[in-house]
């Protein structure tokens, strides 16, 4: 996992490293690596670009046909980790999911591919929630504490995730998705709420309602 702040534009990223490849003596966690590693450095060359452009001025940049770039769509930092990956030939495969906060729109953008995923919670009246409220929990019926936001999951078969992959031997595993199988969305956010962005080893071993009262217990 990585947290990546640059020039006031937070990244999030978590990559899981298929742990079946230890049988093809691949050490697993080579190419989730990988992809954090890339990811990292082109979050950082876009918000160089970015700041590059800011700095020689506006009358400038519209003479050369330059506009005040948005930073880099989470979807699109994963085509390009993925794509590096791939040209740096590491063999393995990983789930992935990154999401980035825009302060201006109060805006949460992510993607994801495979069993990770993004989670929102916030605080609602539960007066006033009705039935719009997306999940709810039942360990507390009073919290005020509520799943707002919850993204997909996605699964091939049992403990079969999608995944970014590359192999290079016969033998090994061949069938791989891409970044356009991702899930990718974006949902409006409020101050207060809280973004738990985490792998299946979180989402497929504590139930919702109890990461919910870890929340609480955080608070």
């Amino acid at each position: 996992e990585e947290i990546l702040v640059r020039n006031e534009s937070v990244y999030v990223g978590v990559a899981d490293g298929v742990g079946s490849w230890r049988q093809y003596g691949v050490d697993p966690k080579e190419f989730s690596h990988s992809l954090i590693k890339n990811a990292e450095r082109i979050v950082k060359m876009d918000s160089e670009h970015r700041a590059w452009s800011s700095s020689v001025g506006v009358g400038f940049t519209v003479a050369l046909g330059i506009r005040e770039q948005e930073a880099i769509h989470p979807l699109d930092v994963i085509i390009d980790a993925w794509t590096a990956t791939l040209n740096d030939n590491v063999v393995g495969s990983s789930t992935f999911c990154v999401a980035t906060l825009d302060d201006n729109t109060n805006t949460l953008s992510y993607s994801n591919i495979g069993d990770g995923g993004v989670l929102v919670v916030r605080r609602i009246d539960p007066l006033v929630a009705g039935s719009s409220r997306s999940y709810s929990t039942t360990s507390s019926e009073d919290s005020e504490l509520q799943i707002v936001f919850l993204s997909q999951q996605q699964l091939q078969g049992f403990n079969l995730p999608y995944q970014l992959g590359f192999s290079n031997k016969d033998g090994q595993p061949k069938s791989f998705n891409s970044p356009s199988d991702a899930d990718t969305g974006s949902i409006p956010v409020v101050p207060g709420d809280v973004i738990v962005i985490a792998t299946d080893g979180l989402f497929d071993n504590v139930s919702l309602d109890d990461i919910v009262d870890e929340i609480k217990k955080w608070e």
